[in-house]
């Protein structure tokens, strides 16, 4: 009986050391579209046990997918939802990244976005006709988020820098489905 129950105590460490590597993984991707095979592949797990994990945080609301634009099928767009964690300092945790290092941190601009958009969500959470979405193409043109409130739509762009900030403006001018919108809401 001891064996035993050493034994389910080491698969139980196995399988939280496991899941806690494929949560830092996950923290990395927070503000990017989401690959769950490449994160099951990163992190050493099958891709089956990846996408449970991940359904099993969304119900748990640890964190949030945006799905895409709708677009048509043949627009070359990124059609994979967006990964958001709904406590940025988790995901900050996890990358191991302090408010005091934060400036300096690969993950800055991730961070910041996914908490922005979190924090905007919430705020809208009491409209039910709010939804968000972003969108991304396989030319690198991307909002942020876009949020539709009463059929109009209002693309978002989060930037930590002047110069990033005005870029993404200049790619929100480029998207193609933003004319057709404008003309359909007047």
């Amino acid at each position: 009986r001891g064996a035993a129950s050493h034994l389910l105590s080491l698969i139980n460490d196995v399988l939280d050391m496991t899941f806690f590597r494929f949560l830092k993984t996950l923290a990395a991707s927070a503000g990017q579209g989401l690959n769950a095979r490449a994160l099951a592949k990163q992190s050493g797990v099958t891709a089956m046990t990846a996408g449970n994990w991940i359904q099993k945080l969304k119900s748990q609301q640890i964190i949030q997918l945006i799905q895409p634009v709708p677009q048509p099928e043949n627009h070359r767009h990124i059609r994979r939802p967006k990964l958001l964690f709904t406590d940025t300092g988790f995901a900050a945790y996890l990358l191991d990244v302090s408010s005091y290092d934060i400036h300096s941190s690969p993950y800055r601009d991730a961070l910041l976005e996914n908490a922005f958009a979190i924090e905007l969500m919430k705020r809208f959470s009491p409209y039910d006709n709010a939804e968000f979405f972003y969108y991304q193409d396989t030319n690198h043109i991307a909002v942020d988020l876009i949020c539709e409130l009463s059929g109009t739509f209002t693309p978002i762009a989060v930037a930590t820098d002047e110069a990033s900030l005005l870029k993404k403006i200049r790619y929100i001018q480029e998207v193609p489905w933003l004319s057709p919108w404008r003309a359909r809401l007047k």
